[in-house]
């Protein structure tokens, strides 16, 4: 199996594993990984105040907004009202077409402040168990990124951006 098969896998047990995060709202976890997600991906949308991949620019829109909501919908604790600030502040950014190095700024400073404010671990107690993450992905991520990661599937050629290969190194 490719390595970066394999740790996708890992990855996917990660989020599968509920008893760990069962503690905190789900909210937090969801909000941090869609902060993480932009902050990385955000590039591929917009690049010199311009947009360069509309459904990519969609997703990122999307994404601000959803993460907005989770904030909005955190328990109160003092640090609540700077995180929704923030969150609206991102969405500023996006909005506007900012520049990615400052959308990825944002979005990793949020994501800190909203695991400083309401922590929730970032990985599971125990080993992941890869045999649920390798049936987790045939069911979930194998019709886009292919069986083996290969992202060679009749799915994966009608999407645009296309899904990654994870065999690609």
């Amino acid at each position: 199996m490719p390595r970066r098969l394999l740790a996708l896998l890992s990855l996917l047990a990660l989020f599968w594993v509920t008893p760990a995060f069962a503690a905190q709202p789900p909210d937090v976890q969801t909000a941090w990984q869609l902060l993480d997600y932009m902050a990385v991906d955000y590039g591929g949308a917009v690049g010199n105040g311009k947009v360069v991949s509309a459904s990519e620019y969609a997703e990122m829109r999307e994404f601000s907004g959803a993460v907005s909501e989770k904030l909005a919908a955190l328990p109160a604790k003092p640090a609540k009202t700077k995180l929704v600030a923030q969150g609206d502040a991102l969405r500023a950014l996006i909005d506007r077409k900012a520049a990615p190095d400052q959308v990825a700024a944002a979005a990793r400073k949020l994501g800190a402040d909203l695991l400083a404010a309401y922590p929730v671990p970032l990985g599971p107690r125990k080993a992941p168990d890869l045999a649920r993450g390798a049936a987790l992905f045939q069911q979930d991520c194998a019709s886009c990124h292919g069986a083996t990661g290969h992202a060679d599937t009749p799915m994966a050629r009608q999407l645009d951006p296309p899904p990654i290969a994870f065999a690609d190194r």
